[in-house]
């Protein structure tokens, strides 16, 4: 008796079509803009606690002996979220000096990152402040809340004048403000330096949400 064919054998599975150049295009330029999207500083969220020495994990906070100067005051706070970014708290951070300010009276926040390699060509800063400060207390035109940033190189050494991102002079009235700028990077930058803080001003700050990526257009 000959051997039958088996009609109900399971055929040959095919392979799948080889990537078209345009199914790889798309494919690279989506990993591009995730990238370019990318936060830079998870840390300006402020949702990784604090470290050992009380301050939010990867920043440090300007003066060194600030707990030693009974009119510095540093806290870290949590309120409700806002409905649209789903349940839990949000944390945040605060910067109060209640003395008369003079010529020196600096009270910030720093952190150091280091960018992609090759850093790109502009970065986008964005950042939520609220403020409560005294007008006149301000020593000169340079007093305010401010967020500035600095472009180090690869030995850390500053290249060019920090840039004055946002500066703010009167309160917010209890509301959080949301900015967003775009600054170009300079050639030979290997780290920024982000400072937010109290610049020659009594009352205090909050800021959240310092979120830096590589500009997208």
């Amino acid at each position: 008796m000959s051997p039958r064919d088996d009609t109900s054998a399971t055929p040959p599975m095919r392979s799948a079509p080889p990537p078209t150049r345009s199914s790889l295009l798309l494919a690279s330029l989506l990993a591009l803009v995730a990238s370019a999207r990318a936060d830079l500083v998870p840390e300006g969220r402020f949702e990784s606690g604090l470290n050992a020495q009380g301050v939010p994990k990867g920043w440090v906070i300007d003066p060194p002996g600030w707990k030693n100067s009974p009119h510095l005051s540093f806290n870290f706070l949590s309120e409700a979220r806002d409905s649209t970014e789903g349940a839990g708290e949000n944390h945040f951070v605060r910067l109060g000096n209640t003395a008369v300010p003079d010529e020196e009276s600096v009270f910030r926040l720093a952190l150091v990152k280091t960018l992609p390699s090759p850093a790109p060509s502009r970065l986008t800063l964005g950042w939520r402040v609220r403020a409560a400060i005294e007008a006149t207390s301000r020593v000169n035109g340079w007093s305010s809340v401010q967020l500035t940033i600095r472009f180090l190189d690869d030995k850390g050494q500053q290249l060019s004048e920090q840039a004055e991102l946002f500066r703010l002079v009167r309160s917010t009235q209890g509301r959080w403000i949301q900015r967003e700028i775009t600054v170009a990077v300079p050639a030979g930058a290997a780290e920024i330096e982000l400072l937010p803080g109290l610049y020659l001003v009594r009352g205090s700050v909050d800021f959240d949400d310092i979120t830096v990526s590589a500009a997208t257009n």
